[in-house]
């Protein structure tokens, strides 16, 4: 996103089609759930559970970028924890 961004006020790329960037992000964001959905794992607790760990990436509330634009991770980060949204009795692919 920030090289689209930086592409564009540089005049480096000449138009961005934001509502198909837009629509393809949204796309994925559907065929993530379904996936997590189709595997057993209770998806209001993944998604709950990866926004907890990204926010504790956060230094007073703000992302802090590395030289590449990566958010880097706060001394306060902690990994997701999704065994405790795995179902019981493991993975089977829903259908």
């Amino acid at each position: 996103m920030r090289f689209l961004i930086e592409g564009v006020r540089n005049g480096k790329l000449a138009s961005v089609d934001w509502d198909a960037f837009i629509d393809g992000m949204a796309d994925t964001r559907v065929t993530a759930i379904g996936a997590i959905h189709m595997t057993g794992y209770n998806v209001d607790g993944v998604i709950d559970e990866i926004d907890g760990s990204n926010d504790s990436k956060l230094v007073d509330g703000k992302p802090v970028f590395d030289d590449n634009g990566k958010i880097k991770k706060s001394p306060g980060y902690f990994k997701p924890n999704l065994a405790r949204h795995a179902p019981a009795g493991g993975v089977t692919v829903l259908g």
